[in-house]
């Protein structure tokens, strides 16, 4: 075979996208190409009130609204210099963890799970495997109205503002999200079960250095700190001596480089640095570290979150519902520069403002888990490439485990599309 293009419209992700293979004389090279129209968010956040930003940011992607809300909040507040309580931070980790679970489940039971069925959309699925797919419409639901419950609404939320939380969640309200998630536990069990079974394309991590946020304690908490797979820890304000940003000539995204090298986020970097805290699931952590070398097997720990972050919240809502919380704090307009950073459902999230003495935003930067996935969903894919060169796979197979493999990542593509600027 001395040459040969596949260029794949990727279907069941979050905007547009195609990937491109292209085959010469035995050499393999990928292009991930986000097609979706650029958003110049910063562009739109740059010479706005602080307290405006956060809401803009949310309205970034309807799905990850929270984790982009959050982000910009905590990256506004740390260049205010604003101290949170215990109690703040507790709840806005519990926002931004059942937003994961939720997002989760809508990813493997609309987008990715069909691949394994060889079903072309959900309602084929639903044809083939009805019980299974009631359960992801239930526990769906069950993790929205928590959503709602916390955050006021199930996209751009509204119970929080710098400092802290408008009011109080009464009691009742607490204890009917503690309800409501220990129905999902029940749910969420049966999904972990199901997809650990699931056999998966081969392949092998052709580039496994990973980043997440530091999680101080626990699963999925929000800290100060970047950490590395190779064991490297950096302060967050200082992720752009670490992280390199390019525009390329072929996608609407730009790509990054962790110290020149390639690397992936997401839920399989998580369960690799974290997985052995999350106490009374050993079994299905160690089921699922041993596929972790295999980008495929995102998907398995994206099943293992919805459970984790569910286990979680819930026991972390039941600590508080009797006690006299304090969810605001106060804090002044002043000049400075802050970064937030936090495991939005898709992997690292980068949100760096610069304010000025007048409470307005000179300068934004945000970087979403799609971009930095950009080059790794690449590299995989070239992987892929090199069985066909070798004849493992053929052509009709490589297009449907090249699809599948996108969609393990979980792509979205309106996060992934903000300022760029082509020379």
């Amino acid at each position: 075979m001395s040459y040969l293009e596949l260029s794949e419209r990727i279907d069941k992700v979050f905007g547009h996208l195609e990937l491109r293979l292209s085959l010469r004389n035995g050499s393999v090279d990928a292009k991930f190409r986000v097609v979706h129209d650029m958003r110049l968010i910063e562009a739109v956040i740059e010479g706005r009130k602080v307290d405006e930003a956060p809401i803009i940011a949310s309205r970034i992607c309807g799905a990850c609204s929270i984790a982009h809300f959050l982000a910009s909040i905590t990256a506004i507040e740390n260049a205010l210099g604003v101290e949170l309580p215990d109690d703040i931070i507790l709840l806005k980790e519990s926002m931004n963890k059942i937003q994961v679970a939720q997002n989760n489940v809508v990813h493997l039971f609309f987008l990715a799970l069909p691949d394994y069925y060889n079903a072309r959309t959900l309602s084929e699925l639903l044809s083939r495997n009805p019980d299974l797919i009631k359960v992801g419409f239930k526990l769906n639901n069950l993790c929205l109205q928590v959503v709602e419950l916390l955050a006021g609404r199930i996209v751009n939320p509204n119970t929080y503002r710098i400092g802290g939380f408008t009011k109080k969640p009464s009691k009742d309200k607490v204890e009917k999200a503690v309800r409501i998630l220990g129905e999902a536990e029940k749910l969420a069990r049966e999904v972990v079960d199901h997809v650990t079974r699931l056999e998966l394309p081969e392949l092998v991590d052709p580039s496994p250095v990973y980043l997440v946020s530091e999680s101080p304690i626990g699963y999925l908490s929000i800290g100060d700190y970047i950490l590395s797979s190779t064991g490297e820890k950096f302060r967050a304000v200082d992720y752009p001596k670490y992280i390199s940003e390019e525009v390329v000539d072929y996608s609407n995204s730009k790509v990054y480089r962790y110290n020149g090298r390639v690397f992936y986020v997401g839920s399989r970097a998580r369960v690799l640095e974290y997985g052995e805290r999350l106490v009374g699931l050993e079994d299905y952590v160690s089921s699922i570290v041993k596929e972790l070398n295999n980008p495929y097997a995102n998907i398995k720990a994206k099943a293992l979150e919805i459970l984790a972050t569910i286990m979680d919240v819930k026991e972390k809502l039941d600590e508080l519902k009797d006690r006299d919380l304090r969810l605001r704090t106060e804090y002044t307009i002043r000049s400075g520069e802050g970064v937030g950073v936090l495991e939005a459902p898709r992997g690292l999230l980068i949100h760096h403002y610069r304010v000025d003495s007048e409470g307005r935003v000179v300068y934004a930067n945000i970087i979403t888990p799609t971009a930095m996935n950009a080059l790794h969903i690449e590299h995989s894919a070239m992987t892929l490439g090199k069985k066909i060169v070798e004849g493992e796979l053929d052509v009709v197979e490589a297009k449907k485990y090249l699809s599948m493999l996108v969609r393990a990542y979980d792509p979205c593509l309106p996060c992934a599309v903000h300022v760029v600027v082509k020379q």
